[in-house]
């Protein structure tokens, strides 16, 4: 049961970063639209800033999806043996 709960979570983990990836990057994407119509240094350096902290946010999150999607294969790959 533990093991079968372990894969679970993975499972689940892995989906919920995916979903909070595709949102980060469309947030980018948006500020960036709003970087273009931009006028006031203000604003311009605030954007960045908010820009910056979603490019290392989406940096962590594919981390943590590469090493999920790695669990997941290696679960694959030993399934077998886990009689579940």
């Amino acid at each position: 049961l533990h093991k079968n709960s372990s894969v679970e979570d993975v499972s689940e983990q892995y989906y919920d970063t995916e979903s909070r990836i595709s949102f980060l990057e469309l947030r980018y994407a948006k500020l960036e639209e709003h970087l273009k119509q931009a006028e006031k240094m203000e604003d311009i350096i605030t954007l960045e800033k908010e820009m910056a902290q979603i490019l290392t946010d989406l940096d962590i999150l594919k981390g943590e999806k590469t090493v999920a999607s790695a669990m997941v294969k290696k679960y694959e790959k030993h399934k077998k043996d886990l009689k579940i």
